[in-house]
């Protein structure tokens, strides 16, 4: 049984819940989890510190889908020399995630500058803070969604740092900027290193069809293991005709294993979701 004042906290925490926990099924577990997180705290250090300010949540949260959602203590992905936010996505602060997800950002673009000296991963949208709608964005909810720019390179093969994401064809070159190339080396290096990562789990990496098949050739000419082939092959996933992934890939980590109820693997029907007063017509997942 919770005591009194673990239970009125977790109430008081309710609030910060989608609609849809705070009120259907989930809710007992959305309480549940708010006293757990409560509980630590509360239970920790002398009585004059048992404050409301550090009764902060001691885990992170992934809550409701991944378009119709919120994330609780997330952490923030930070610039560094492998690492750089595209200009176009640098003046809203939507890069917070699972600590698992922004982990597993950081290694993998260590990883690719590892293979190939001077890389720099460029990286857009995440989530808000507190999750919720971000404009243009069909998903990116809940803490689980990370879009990565591609790796472009010169006709000369020395990487391009574009201000925004620019579109690929099938031969790998862009209308936009004529001398940019899809570089296919550098972005199998990234592919490989997400969906060989052992600590998170990859559940999808949209991408457009056509590039996909690109680098399934580039991974079969570095002679790639076919295990890591057939899982890259598994997760590469085109979701049109409903949004375009032309001009960079869209990363989505599974559901934590130790959040079954609270986090829903699955995008809920649109016609089912809870409209954002912020969210504009979407255009990426």
């Amino acid at each position: 049984m919770l005591d009194a004042r673990r239970k009125k906290l977790a109430r008081s925490r309710l609030s910060t819940y989608p609609r849809h926990v705070r009120f259907g099924k989930p809710a007992s577990t959305a309480l549940m989890l708010a006293a757990f997180t409560a509980a630590v705290h509360v239970s920790a250090g002398p009585p004059a510190t048992r404050t409301r300010a550090a009764l902060a949540p001691a885990i992170a949260l992934s809550l409701g889908a991944p378009n119709d959602g919120r994330l609780l203590a997330g952490s923030h992905l930070e610039p560094s020399s492998v690492i750089r936010v595209i200009p176009a996505f640098a003046n809203a602060d939507f890069r917070w995630g699972l600590p698992a997800l922004v982990r597993l950002l950081e290694r993998v673009a260590l990883r690719v500058s590892q293979k190939h000296p001077g890389s720099i991963m460029s990286v857009g949208d995440i989530s808000r803070r507190a999750g919720g709608g971000i404009r243009e964005h069909l998903s990116h909810q809940s803490g689980r969604d990370a879009d990565i720019g591609f790796y472009v390179s010169d006709p000369a093969g020395a990487q391009l740092l574009q201000p925004r994401f620019i579109d690929f064809d099938a031969n790998g070159t862009s209308r936009e900027v004529p001398a940019a190339r899809f570089d296919d080396a550098r972005n199998w290096a990234l592919v490989e290193a997400l969906v060989a990562d052992r600590e998170a789990k990859v559940e999808f990496i949209f991408v457009s069809a056509a590039l996909r098949s690109r680098l399934i050739r580039e991974a079969l000419r570095q002679r790639a293991p076919a295990s890591v082939r057939m899982r890259a092959a598994g997760v590469m996933r085109d979701p049109a005709p409903s949004t375009s992934h032309t001009d960079h890939f869209h990363v989505r980590i599974m559901c934590p294993g130790d959040q079954p109820r609270a986090c829903e693997p699955h995008p809920r029907k649109r016609s089912g979701s809870l409209p954002s007063q912020r969210q504009a017509p979407a255009r990426r997942h």
